[in-house]
């Protein structure tokens, strides 16, 4: 019933071009795959006039943000569209998510402008994975690049490794989560953070072609255990933990752990 009436609101939102207007000005198709993968995924069929509407639109233009590219190309995998033309879109929008990959830090992806964060890494991620889902194979060096830099985003992963200590330890078991910047820059380690981590790792390791291996395997195994262990010393469901923020970003990234 919760989720019917969700999806009820969501159709009440929808604009007659089709669209979603939620920051719609910084972020122009974001909001409207954001919707459509919401409505996919609780039950409403891809032919139903609002998701036909919604793509309407999004096919009018492309995306220009990171966030916007990952929402959408979940959403077209969510509407399972198995047609050329639509694996031909699908394909665009994953080659140009891909051409957005810092240049200055490789394997991260920013606004695209500014520094590297691990949210906008997450979605692009999360763009790869609908990619693949519509039979688009993302090379193994990028999904190499992206592990070793998502890594970065665990600032006591080495110390932990070496000192082998660490607040909120248990037993053997070390815990550490992830930052949004680099090497804990700015912000504490949080849930929405540590959550997008463990997203990016599981990805990565899933759907890399030739498989993650040697020492950045162990490593991606190892900083898997310590996120997860600072989730469960963590664990809420009334705020972000770490950044007191971001809530529902937070819970998703649950649901995605």
């Amino acid at each position: 019933t919760a989720v019917d009436r969700g999806v009820q609101n969501i159709l009440r939102q929808q604009h007659r071009d089709g669209s979603w207007s939620y920051s719609i000005d910084a972020y122009r198709n974001g909001p409207t795959s954001l919707a459509v993968y919401a409505l996919a995924k609780s039950g409403l069929p891809p032919e139903h006039p609002s998701i036909q509407a919604a793509m309407r639109f999004l096919a009018a233009k492309d995306p220009i943000k990171v966030y916007s590219f990952g929402c959408q190309l979940l959403a077209m995998a969510s509407v399972n569209a198995n047609t050329k033309e639509h694996r031909e879109w699908a394909r665009r929008l994953t080659t140009k998510l891909i051409s957005l990959e810092s240049q200055k830090e490789p394997g991260g992806w920013a606004y695209p402008s500014g520094a590297v964060d691990l949210s906008n890494t997450q979605f692009a991620a999360l763009g790869f994975f609908g990619a693949d889902q519509l039979g688009i194979s993302i090379k193994s060096e990028v999904w190499r690049r992206i592990v070793k830099k998502t890594l970065r985003h665990q600032p006591f992963l080495k110390a932990s490794s070496q000192r082998g200590r660490r607040t909120g330890t248990k037993g053997d078991e070390q815990s550490g989560g992830y930052t949004y910047f680099p090497s804990g820059r700015t912000y504490p380690e949080s849930g929405s953070m540590t959550t997008a981590g463990l997203c990016v790792l599981a990805l990565a390791n899933r759907l890399c072609p030739d498989g993650i291996r040697g020492k950045t395997l162990s490593d991606l195994h190892r900083s898997k255990r310590q996120a997860l262990r600072w989730l469960d010393d963590n664990f809420t469901v009334s705020t972000n933990p770490g950044y007191p923020s971001t809530t529902y970003y937070y819970l998703y990234g649950v649901e995605r752990v």
